[in-house]
């Protein structure tokens, strides 16, 4: 049985990004990112990223991630419309 991924964070850079992904992964969580343009180096690391970049993790993680990164609780299937009306 595989893990479904569930999105936790999206951030504008690489560095953003992987400083969450560490902070995740330290405390044995599996991170999986993801972007049009996610590259280890040049512009798309410490510059912004068109699209930017996604980090994911397996659904049953997901509260303690959101903890861990210090964002507000929000449960994978809730309707993101629904939350700026």
């Amino acid at each position: 049985m595989s893990a479904h991924f569930v999105p936790v964070a999206s951030y504008s850079t690489g560095m953003e990004a992987e400083m969450a992904k560490v902070q995740l992964e330290a405390a044995g969580i599996l991170v999986l990112t993801g972007g049009e343009n996610v590259g280890i180096f040049g512009a798309g690391f410490g510059g912004q990223v068109g699209g930017g970049v996604t980090l994911s993790v397996p659904e049953p993680m997901l509260m303690l991630a959101q903890e861990l990164l210090g964002l507000p609780p929000i449960l994978a299937d809730s309707d993101p419309e629904s939350a700026t009306s």
